[in-house]
């Protein structure tokens, strides 16, 4: 909590370590690949960068120093990913599906 913000300069399979920043209320630098691409929405819980290069890194976080972050908007997304969000985002696929609809889509 006491951090500007994190660097996932890695790839992670779900994207728990953003997640965990943002539920500290800090935004995120994140390698823009497999998990991070879950559960971080660029220019809303922190900054993507999608080249593996350092120069790619400090265009991000120079963008990330750049914006405001509202702690309490970053600690609602990481709440979105709670056990009962989880439960009622499946129920709506399972309700989706035996109506025979399209899952929604999740935009963040």
């Amino acid at each position: 909590a006491g951090c500007t913000a994190l660097i996932q300069a890695g790839d992670e399979d779900f994207g728990l370590a953003p997640l965990e920043a943002n539920a500290a209320g800090r935004p995120v630098v994140a390698y823009g690949v497999s998990g991070a691409l879950e559960t971080v929405v660029d220019g809303v819980t922190g900054v993507l960068f999608h080249k593996p290069s350092p120069a790619s890194l400090c265009d991000a976080m120079d963008d990330l120093e750049s914006r405001t972050w509202d702690p309490h908007a970053l600690r609602a997304h990481a709440a979105s990913f709670s056990k009962d969000g989880f439960k009622r985002r499946i129920q709506e696929v399972v309700d989706d599906a035996l109506g025979g609809r399209l899952p929604a889509t999740r935009t963040g």
